[in-house]
């Protein structure tokens, strides 16, 4: 069975992201989306479920070269 490679790319189509703000200036990307509005009604929903946690929405534009 031949083996399968893996890329591990960010996905440009979705560039709304959730992170969650880490200590000592981290970050974890928790989510990402194709519009804001869905970025928003998860994090509300994260929110909700993880009060004590801090999330912020980015747009995460891909740098073209």
């Amino acid at each position: 069975m031949p083996y399968q490679t893996f890329r591990l790319t960010e996905d440009t189509t979705y560039p709304w992201t959730i992170v969650c703000i880490l200590p000592n200036a981290k970050h974890y990307t928790v989510a990402r989306f194709y519009n804001r509005r869905d970025a928003e009604d998860h994090k509300r929903v994260l929110h909700r479920f993880m009060p004590a946690s801090e999330f912020e929405i980015i747009f995460d534009h891909p740098v073209t070269q």
